[in-house]
């Protein structure tokens, strides 16, 4: 056998049959288990070739890899962390990338497991989470707050400070009470609240957005590639 995944589900912590576990051939046809929980993963390729060729009712693909639709059928139906463990797992033992993540805000495929992101996740009705979606790096950057460091998303609306960074609502609110109250404390106790070079009163500028309308995450990503 050469070139095949097979995904099976019949492994996990004791009482639970339902973890995916994994085994694969590669194209010189070496059998490599790349995951097994529970007393009923596979430890080697007999026991793989065996629930192959047996009849049961257990859950179970055998993926050609050499079959394009094959693959986009594991990257869009199975559980996205089951996808992105593959994607690390090939990134480090083989020197080729066959699954991919589609990136929730751009809709890019993602093939480096280190450009991905989790970002919505829900409990599985046990002791685990399961993903729901991920987004690449540069989708993460353009939709957070550079001082919080919360995501918001791509359609947030960010105002821009005098630095250059984007901020959210609550900390453009925080940055203006800063200033605010910088000024009361350089009125109540500068010794000399003067510029000696202009003479004018040396006082930090209120923050503004440089834009008349806040960017959109969309927007910046546009005005990046230009």
């Amino acid at each position: 056998m050469n070139n095949k995944l097979l995904i099976y589900q019949s492994g996990g912590y004791d009482g639970c049959m339902w973890e995916w576990n994994i085994c694969t051939w590669n194209k010189e046809g070496k059998w490599t288990n790349i995951f097994s929980s529970g007393s009923m993963g596979f430890r080697n390729e007999k026991q793989a070739l065996e629930f192959i060729k047996e009849s049961h009712n257990d859950p179970y693909d055998l993926i050609d890899l050499d079959d394009q639709k094959q693959i986009d059928f594991v990257c869009n139906n199975y559980y996205l962390n089951v996808v992105a463990g593959l994607m690390k797992w090939f990134d480090e033992n083989e020197n080729y990338q066959p699954f991919y993540i589609v990136c929730r805000e751009c809709k890019r495929k993602i093939f480096d497991p280190d450009n991905i992101e989790m970002i919505d996740y829900h409990g599985d009705g046990g002791i685990g989470i399961e993903v729901d979606s991920f987004i690449c790096n540069e989708c993460r950057s353009c939709g957070t707050c550079d001082i919080c460091g919360y995501y918001y998303g791509g359609n947030y609306e960010f105002f821009e400070n005098e630095h250059g960074e984007l901020l959210c609502k609550n900390c453009r609110e925080d940055s203006e009470n800063e200033i605010k109250e910088m000024k009361k404390n350089t009125l109540k106790y500068e010794i000399n609240p003067y510029d000696l070079n202009s003479g004018k009163r040396n006082i930090t500028k209120p923050l503004t957005p440089k834009k008349s309308n806040p960017y959109s995450a969309g927007e910046l990503r546009n005005r990046n590639k230009e």
